[in-house]
């Protein structure tokens, strides 16, 4: 919460400054008369007026309610994209291209549309193993070794991945593993990387060695077996055929791809609990010999065929020989053991076969039944889960949301007792419940229907957190002023009474008796209230309608002003989100703006009504209320006092804390972005759903490759468009139609003179083999068919092709076509009577007759036709609109760290920048595409704006400080001082909560300065009217000053501030990554803003005021 306070009202009398009265005494007689007559017409139509706030309140709430619909969450990650930036111009160009040309010449003719033509969705499928829903036949392999098993082949545990028992298709296997649910188990409660310290003849245990382990996995996967809703989600569920197997205890065609089921099928065993220890050491044994041949590659897939030959003939190399008993040994150490090393058999991981379609209720069964035992309860050996993962992420985060909703309820709650704590009613409370509720009405209803905006990120709902936390603040700055006006407006004793008397500064002494009827009604009314009545005054009589005219003035002129400072602040810190190119970022800047305006005018337009509604209310009783404002004001005289006696040693100490953090944080670079962010992260790192993703993705070897090989960055190399993006964060929608990019071709470009064939030519074939960070299959660790039926081509197509030009020497280009084919047709375009010409000497118009019959013969079987080759006209014949190279790289989206891909694709872009730096002009318009790069693209733009923003925002509040106070030396101070309070906020929030340099992260602590300049701007305020204009007058400000300061400011800054961080700390609990982190933060920073914008702040202004004193004593 902002550190609003009363309006740094100064108790100074006339006589101990002078200068004060003069510079914040009353206002000037206009705009005096003016509010006075303001006030006046308030008062006396209160009602009148009070019913029209209501019914406007109303109204507008209900116009909100009705004709907006609730937001749309299904996709959190919907408004996470980086628009109108070089990367995205690109892109949506290159992405127009595609859309409005074709890879064939348009006089081919419709058959050949129908036969090889296909929509980007569809062409996308090609290389994508995400494809629609579907009941896959993964079969056993048919020669499963030579294992002698216990049972007859009747007895034996059907793994039933499929319907059908026929070979392996490498394209099923791939799509149903990455369809599949998995889970993490380990007999550790935190497993390691890291090998287990243990005695040197110790051998660490694992699950085929700890007696009762593999019993235990055993009976955990029996049990998820028994859950209800596993049943239903089986993927084969559906096929209501009888079980013909009744000694099993396994649901048919539901069995887990587990050790236990693949070491009961190598076995030869119907149930893995039919398995002895003695076999498990044996089983043991074998797996850790064949582990150094299936990492070395020798244990591949050409050990076994489709004819039952012998494996030791076909694979030689393999030792021991008994690693090709079955071909379930390596796909055991590929899908469900750890392939760094037997020591890490401890962890395994279990293959649901599960649909992917409503897999949400199954993962939310898994948890409740894991959190309450009854997956765990009465095993022999403990295990735990560590990891989860099925295809239920977006809808998991609805759920989560919707959760947590409890515990923005719970902070809410919290606030509002605090409320009514520290206020002594229940009017402020109520009334900050109905302005939080109204201000998040209207703005949402602005930010929907009024400024249409199509989308509600996630990232908004951190203003809900945001509204409730600075809700009060507002009306706490009314409600201090209107208690000051209390004891400082000077009572009239009649309505002709003087004017002048009626409006005169707070700061001067009224020259009233003090024995006046109203003062003894206020007395009477002390009598039983204390002072936590809202007025004394008898609004009946006209004297009283007078006076609370009076007291409204007075509390407008102060109260107005100190609002719109803290609400100018707040907005500060918003409005440089906007230099974010982030839609989910600008959209969380422009509703959290709506809200802080809302919740403005809510009180610029209910506060007044309300409290000269309620001017005669009584709260409490004297007693309590009179001894807890004298316990406090001790407490706050005392702490005033300690740190103006130890501000020399505050002083140094604050010195020391921002060289530390700012050591730490802006040179050690602590606070950095994490490596392989390819995606944003929605719920917190200790949930099951993310550790599996950012730990136990690289444990085993058939993940670690589904997520790696397939985030391969594709480079492309395109000429044709001309950059743009016109999207704008005001109508951006998610997955917008590639229709709605207007294609901009580039004019200049020539594809068929011969300087552009001759450059070309050298580019492909020489260049392009040059380039930077290409991929080669060495890359792959020889692990390309190191496991039957899973070749990794299937993930990724470029790797069979990684690099592909039509011109060159490369399979199927032009040249190779022109040297092989075409002489061979008599009636061939690209061959003249029995020569055999070049690229290069071919006329352009007799080359673009070769070309279009290179394209339309060879089109079905040119590499990734949807992408790399020539684009022509959609609708006519004509010469090549486009060209498109594309080249697979070395670098991922996972497993390449953000400065690695920053560094890699400044690299590329330097190199292509230098090769066209000897093309001809018509070519020059070239322009490296990366279209994979979105979440990169993300981060990078975080981390270019959001240590700008910062700076930004904390001069921003500086100069504030300095509009406010027209002193220099009081902005240097507060700007330094918020500059502590940031960087201590920063590393806390490290050391903390572990943060690192994120979407979130950047937004709240862009936010900072703006929420925590609050005590420096109040304190400023107060010690400014105290002391004079400036230091070098003969009434400078000292030490006393801050100290008078102190006690009048103690109670509201240390309660704003307490208030807000205890709202902050309810949201801690949350599973949602982005609650969780505003409450952290709100945590974190009102603790800083204290100390350092506020206790700090004091002590270097004493400590300065000190200095200056002495300095000019000497003088």
């Amino acid at each position: 919460m902002q550190s609003d306070v009363c309006m740094v009202l100064s108790p100074f009398p006339a006589d101990s400054h002078p200068a004060a009265q003069n510079e914040t005494g009353v206002p000037r007689a206009g705009s005096r008369s003016l509010l006075l007559r303001f006030s006046q017409c308030i008062v006396q139509y209160r009602v009148f007026f009070g019913v029209c706030s209501f019914a406007f309140l109303v109204a507008s709430a209900v116009t909100a309610a009705f004709t907006c619909h609730l937001p749309d969450l299904s996709d959190p990650s919907a408004d996470f994209v980086a628009i109108q930036t070089d990367w995205s111009a690109n892109v949506q160009q290159f992405k127009a291209l595609l859309s409005e040309t074709r890879s064939y010449p348009w006089r081919a003719g419709s058959s050949l549309v129908r036969r090889h033509r296909r929509g980007p969705e569809q062409r996308m499928q090609l290389w994508s193993i995400r494809q629609p829903d579907r009941v896959t036949t993964l079969p056993l392999f048919k020669h499963q070794g030579r294992f002698t098993g216990y049972g007859s082949q009747e007895e034996q545990l059907n793994l039933c991945f499929g319907e059908h028992s026929s070979v392996i298709e490498a394209s099923d296997l791939w799509t149903t593993y990455e369809g599949y649910g998995r889970l993490v188990m380990s007999l550790d409660q935190n497993p390691s990387l890291n090998a287990p310290f243990t005695d040197v003849d110790e051998v660490p245990s694992n699950f085929f060695t700890e007696p009762g382990a593999f019993a235990s996995l055993c009976s955990f996967q029996s049990r998820i077996y028994e859950l209800d809703i596993f049943k239903q989600e089986c993927v084969h569920s559906m096929h209501q055929r009888p079980v013909r197997n009744t000694t099993s205890n396994q649901p048919h065609c539901c069995s887990a791809w587990s050790v236990p089921n693949m070491v009961a099928a190598l076995l030869g065993r119907s149930s893995c609990s039919q398995i002895r220890d003695s076999e498990l050491v044996e089983i043991n044994q074998l797996l850790t010999s064949c582990l150094p041949a299936f990492r070395n590659n020798t244990l591949r897939r050409v050990c076994w065929d489709a004819y039952g030959s012998d494996p030791t003939l076909l694979c030689p190399l393999v030792t021991p020989a008994s690693c090709l008993r079955s071909p379930l040994i390596p796909l055991i150490l590929a899908t469900s053991l750890p392939d760094a090393a037997d020591w890490r058999w401890r962890t395994t991981l279990l293959q649901l076969p599960i649909r992917r379609a409503d897999s949400l209720s199954l993962f939310l069964a898994l948890e409740a039944a894991y959190r309450s035992g009854n997956l765990t309860s009465d095993l022999p050996v403990p295990v735990y889960i560590h990891g989860m993962y099925l295809h239920a992420y977006n809808e998991l985060v609805s759920e989560t949301i919707f959760r947590d909703t409890f515990w923005l309820v719970i902070g809410l709650g919290t606030l509002l007792v605090l409320l009514a704590l520290g206020t002594g009613t229940v009017v402020i409370p109520i009334i900050t419940l109905i302005g939080i509720g109204w201000s998040l009405l209207a703005a949402y209803g602005l930010y929907s229907r009024v400024l249409c905006i199509p989308h509600f990120p996630v990232l908004n709902l951190m203003a809900v957190v945001l509204a409730i936390g600075l809700g009060a603040d507002d009306l706490l700055v009314y409600f201090q002023v209107w208690k000051t006006s209390l004891r400082r407006t000077p009572i009239a004793s009649s309505m002709n009474g003087d004017l002048e008397l009626a409006t005169l500064s707070p700061w001067s002494k009224p020259r009233h008796s003090r024995s006046t009827g109203l003062n003894e009604t206020r007395a009477e009314c002390s009598k039983f209230c204390g002072n936590g009545c809202f007025s004394f005054h008898d609004p009946s009589t006209s004297s009283g309608a007078s006076v609370l005219a009076v007291q409204l003035q007075f509390t407008l002129h102060h109260a107005i002003p100190s609002m719109a400072l803290t609400s100018i602040a707040t907005a500060l810190g918003l409005l440089i989100n906007f230099l974010s190119s982030i839609v989910a970022v600008q959209r969380f800047a422009l509703f959290s703006l709506l809200i802080v305006l809302c919740n403005f005018v809510y009180v610029v337009l209910v506060a007044p009504i309300v409290f000269v509604l309620f001017s005669s209310l009584c709260i409490f009783s004297s007693n309590l209320t009179s001894c807890m404002a004298n316990y406090f004001d001790t407490i706050s005289s005392h702490f005033s006092n300690l740190v103006l006696r130890g501000r020399f040693f505050l002083s140094s100490l604050f010195l020391i804390a921002v060289t530390v953090c700012t050591y730490f944080l802006l040179f050690k670079r602590n606070f950095t972005i994490p490596s392989g962010g390819g995606k944003t992260s929605f719920l917190r790192s200790n949930h099951l759903f993310e550790s599996f993703l950012n730990t136990f993705t690289n444990w085993f070897w058939m993940e670690r490759n589904l997520h790696q090989i397939s985030t391969l960055i594709p480079v492309h190399f395109v000429w044709g468009f001309q950059p743009e993006d016109d999207r704008s964060f005001w109508t951006f929608i998610h997955k917008q139609p590639v229709e709605s990019a207007r294609w901009i071709p580039d004019e200049k470009l020539n594809l068929t003179s011969t300087a552009a064939r001759e450059w070309l030519f050298k580019f492909c074939d020489r260049r392009l083999r040059q380039l930077p960070y290409l991929f080669k299959s060495t890359d792959m660790n020889s692990q390309h068919y190191g496991l039957p039926a899973l070749d990794l081509a299937h993930l990724n197509p470029y790797l069979d092709a990684p690099l592909w030009c039509p011109f060159g020497r490369f399979t199927n280009s032009l040249d190779n076509y022109m040297f092989a084919h075409a002489c061979t047709n008599v009636s061939s375009r690209c061959c003249f009577g029995s020569s055999s010409p070049t690229i290069f000497s071919l006329s352009p118009w007799h080359f673009r007759l070769c070309l279009e019959e290179y394209t339309s013969f060879e089109h079905h079987i040119l590499p990734r036709e949807f992408q790399s080759g020539f684009r022509f006209p959609a609708t006519h014949s004509g010469e090549p609109l486009g060209l498109i190279v594309s080249v697979l790289t070395n670098l991922s989206m996972l497993t390449s760290t953000h400065d690695e891909l920053r560094r890699g694709v400044y690299d590329l872009s330097a190199w292509f920048l230098e090769a066209l730096t000897t093309a001809p002009d018509h070519l020059r318009g070239g322009r490296l595409v990366l279209p994979t790069l979105g979440p990169f693209e993300v981060e990078k733009n975080v981390t270019e704006y959001v240590y700008w923003s910062i700076l930004v925002a904390i001069l921003l509040a500086a100069l504030l400080v300095l509009l406010s106070t027209g002193t220099l030396c009081l902005a240097v101070i507060a700007l330094v001082s918020l500059f502590a309070c940031l960087v201590t906020t920063g590393m806390m929030l490290i050391i903390i909560d572990n943060w690192s340099l994120g979407i979130v992260e950047g937004l709240v602590l862009s936010l900072a300065a703006g929420l925590a300049i609050d005590p420096c701007l109040h304190l400023a305020l107060s010690v400014k009217r105290a002391g004079g204009r400036c230091c070098d007058t003969g009434l400078g400000w000292t030490s006393r000053s801050v100290h008078t300061s102190m006690c009048m400011l103690n109670a509201a800054v240390t309660g704003s501030a307490g208030s807000t961080a205890i709202a902050g700390l309810c949201m801690i609990a949350c599973h949602l990554l982005c609650y969780h982190q505003i409450g952290v933060f709100l945590c974190v920073l009102m603790t800083s803003s204290w100390l350092m914008c506020y206790v700090m702040f004091a002590s270097n202004l004493a400590s300065w005021f000190s200095i200056w004193e002495l300095c000019r004593n000497r003088h």
